[in-house]
């Protein structure tokens, strides 16, 4: 008789836990200006303070955030949510655009629920590749041909 009360605590416990963690949203907004493929989070890029200095489209809304007043997730791990999310859809960066806190309760008292809005980013003229790293200003190719890359790749991207 013990077991099953056990395994009701567990059950409850899990839910609890799954609840404590933050969701991350995308919705587009613009075309992107070339196909897009996923990347790793590491090769997208992030814009704390300003914008990027080379031309760019924004082609979604990222949205992040907290469950409930219980999630452990750090400021950190929430960039690096918004950062695979982002990889997810192809983006080159994320542009950040501010807090998306929100303030819950009931009779018992409120909480504030962190969350973060990002812009995500495609830059233009820039050939999409699945691990593409054009956004590091000291990574180049070792092969002669990644420079023209731009005329030969494809005829998709004329336009714009």
């Amino acid at each position: 008789m013990k077991r099953p009360l056990s395994h009701l605590a567990s059950f409850a416990f899990l839910l609890l836990v799954a609840a404590c963690g933050t969701s991350i949203s995308f919705a587009p907004t613009n075309t992107a200006p070339k196909g897009l493929q996923k990347k790793k989070p590491s090769d997208v890029e992030v814009f704390l303070s300003g914008k990027p200095d080379r031309p760019y489209r924004e082609i979604g809304l990222l949205e992040a955030q907290q469950q409930s007043g219980w999630s452990l997730d750090s400021q950190t791990k929430v960039l690096a949510k918004l950062r695979a999310k982002a990889g997810e859809y192809g983006c080159d960066g994320i542009i950040m655009l501010g807090a998306n806190d929100s303030v819950v309760g009931d009779k018992n008292g409120t909480t504030t629920l962190k969350g973060y809005r990002a812009a995500c980013i495609v830059f233009e003229g820039e050939v999409a590749t699945a691990t593409t790293t054009a956004a590091l200003p000291v990574a180049k190719s070792s092969t002669s041909a990644a420079p023209s890359t731009s005329t030969s790749a494809s005829p998709e991207p004329s336009s714009n």
